[in-house]
């Protein structure tokens, strides 16, 4: 309830290509976290995203034209924590991202300002010298574990240039 997906634009299909604007306004953690809540090792209890950019893919180039304009993200009143704890390890009440530019082409990421007001996050050293974080972010799956020739591994084959990302404020 009060959840609202907005799109306007057009779609072609041979080659497919897709352009338009798009916004998510008052998504509940809620509806997303029931999806992929068995992957994580930690709850997210509450919070609403906002979301809206305009937006051009083309899936007729190669790579795929993606360009994304105008972007912002919004996220209010956020918690999370531990599973099968009740203390909120993370608590955002205000963050946002604005004026999100990007073109996958150019592999570039441009944004104008990324705020956040109130948050608090509570971490410690555990006695085996490991921050708590680590393993609450860590996969639940035993073979998701990189072993340290993957984590030495700076890009990824055929990936290309390196991606450009600009934060203006």
């Amino acid at each position: 309830e009060g959840e609202r997906l907005q799109w306007q634009g057009n779609v072609a299909l041979d080659p497919i290509r897709s352009q338009g604007t798009i916004e998510i306004a008052g998504l509940r953690s809620e509806t997303i976290w029931q999806y992929v809540q068995d992957l994580f090792r930690f709850e997210i209890t509450q919070g609403l995203l906002d979301f809206d950019m305009a937006y051009d893919v083309d899936m007729g180039q190669e790579p795929m034209g993606l360009v994304l304009e105008k972007g912002t993200i919004t996220l209010r009143n956020f918690a999370l924590r531990e599973k099968g704890q009740s203390d909120a390890l993370i608590v955002v009440p205000s963050f946002s991202i604005r004026g999100i530019e990007a073109n996958v082409g150019d592999r570039r990421l441009s944004v104008d300002s990324i705020q956040s007001r109130g948050s608090e996050i509570r971490g410690w050293i555990n006695q085996d010298g490991t921050v708590n974080y680590q393993a609450l972010f860590a996969s639940q799956e035993e073979s998701a574990t990189l072993d340290e020739e993957e984590l030495n591994q700076s890009t990824p084959e055929g990936s290309g240039a390196p991606w450009t990302v600009t934060i203006k404020k």
